[in-house]
C-alpha cells in the first residue's frame, strides 16, 4: 500500500500483480475530479482499464474505486 499525491488530491492505493492484469483500489475523502485524475495517471501509463468500479459513501463522505488494467 502507498500514498500517490499530487494536485489537487492524494490518495492511497494498493496494487496487486497477476501476470499483466493489475488492480488499482483507492480510498479518499470525495472531491471533484478523481476519476479524471485516476484514468489520466493510468492512460499516461500505458494502461488499458478493462473494468471501473466506483462507489461514494455519502455518510462517511469517502469516495471508493476499483479499477483493473493492463499494461502492454
Amino acid at each position: 500500500m502507498g500514498i500517490l499525491q499530487g494536485a489537487p488530491f492524494t490518495f492511497n492505493y494498493i496494487l496487486h500483480m497477476a501476470m499483466t492484469r493489475y488492480i488499482l483500489q483507492i480510498h479518499c475523502p470525495d472531491q471533484k475530479g478523481l476519476i479524471a485524475g485516476t484514468t489520466q495517471v493510468l492512460a499516461k501509463a500505458g494502461a488499458n482499464i478493462v473494468d471501473l468500479q466506483q462507489h461514494t459513501a455519502k455518510d462517511i463522505e469517502t469516495f471508493f474505486l476499483r479499477a483493473v488494467f493492463e499494461l502492454e
